[in-house]
């Protein structure tokens, strides 16, 4: 799904393929498919990512989960609100 903001499509396919090398997540063939569509229009655009560090214990990985569930939820409110 694009954004609603035809100027944030190239950061968003940025910011998309970023999270999924970050944090070594796969893409079904819809996804592939998307991704590859923006990287056709978004030629300049750059990717950069850091790769996540590995959890050393559970309660690491539990922290991170609820960042990222945190920042997942901030992001929908912005989305929502127009902001």
């Amino acid at each position: 799904m694009a954004p609603p903001a035809e100027s944030a499509y190239c950061a968003y396919g940025a910011d998309w393929t970023a999270a999924k090398l970050r944090w070594k997540l796969t893409a079904d063939e819809a996804a592939k498919d998307a991704l590859l569509d923006v990287a056709k229009v978004c030629t300049d655009t750059v990717v950069e990512f850091e790769e996540a560090a590995e959890w050393s214990s559970p309660a690491q990985r539990e922290a991170a989960r609820r960042r990222l569930s945190s920042s997942q939820h901030r992001g929908r409110r912005l989305l929502h609100n127009g902001s």
